[in-house]
């Protein structure tokens, strides 16, 4: 049985040279987008930012978001406060699976939403090791049901 947010491990998932290398693009890709003026030439208000991510994607937008207080949202990312334990913010909104194998690792900066998971089809589904529905981390399948939460 897969394990339960409530009960995970909340260390620090290891970010690899691939992850910091994305993470140091990023930044320096923010801090252009940050440096902008409109065409007035004022700069760029930081409350029409908002960050975006999923998975890897959305740990990124974590951290930056953290670090230029800026609003994101992010879905099955892995939590990034124990990253960097100094980065806060309530600008942000995670949103993932119960049982979603990245976006139930570490603690996520900001708030989280817990997103039921999804049934179980055992012709088409994969399941891995560790009992994690793999469908569960699929951004296409999350959307569906997010867009049922609008109706």
């Amino acid at each position: 049985m897969p394990i339960q947010p409530e009960s995970i491990d909340v260390r620090a998932p290891t970010v690899n040279a691939t992850a910091e290398k994305q993470l140091a693009v990023s930044r320096s890709f923010m801090t252009r987008v940050m440096a902008m003026k409109d065409s007035k030439g004022r700069p760029l208000l930081k409350q029409r930012v908002t960050l975006v991510g999923h998975s890897l994607g959305g740990f990124i937008a974590q951290v930056l978001a953290a670090e230029q207080a800026v609003p994101a949202v992010t879905f099955n990312a892995p939590g990034a406060a124990n990253y960097s334990p100094k980065l806060r913010s309530n600008q942000i909104r995670n949103v993932s699976r119960k049982n979603d194998v990245v976006g139930t690792l570490g603690k996520h900066i900001g708030t989280s939403v817990w997103v039921a998971d999804l049934k179980f089809n055992p012709e088409n589904d994969l399941v891995n090791p560790a009992g994690y529905l793999i469908i569960n981390h699929n951004i296409a399948e999350l959307i569906k049901d997010l867009r049922r939460w609008e109706r």
